[in-house]
């Protein structure tokens, strides 16, 4: 928690006031088949960092892509209990 915080002050001190974060899932095992993070605590350093820039002062959007592996729902309410803006992003499969 030490470095997000650390990261939330310097950004402040650069001028940022909002951000806009990536969920993309709803819990961890989702979160790294979604995203195929190397880090094993990848989803909830992405929580962290949204909670750290919330009590910083930050005006937070959480976003996530409405694709077919996830609950929209579920992120929407982690969002809300977290106090922060939510979005959804439309889901466009890559057709290659």
């Amino acid at each position: 928690m030490r470095n997000a915080k650390r990261a939330q002050a310097e950004l402040k001190e650069v001028g940022v006031s909002r951000l806009s974060v990536s969920l993309n899932a709803h819990y961890k095992a989702t979160y790294n088949d979604v995203c195929k993070s190397r880090f094993e605590d990848a989803f909830e350093k992405v929580l962290e960092f949204i909670k750290c820039a919330r009590d910083a002062g930050l005006d937070i959007e959480v976003t996530a892509v409405a694709i077919p592996k996830t609950r929209i729902s579920k992120m929407e309410k982690i969002a809300l209990e977290m106090k922060v803006k939510f979005r959804v992003r439309p889901y466009s499969p890559c057709i290659w």
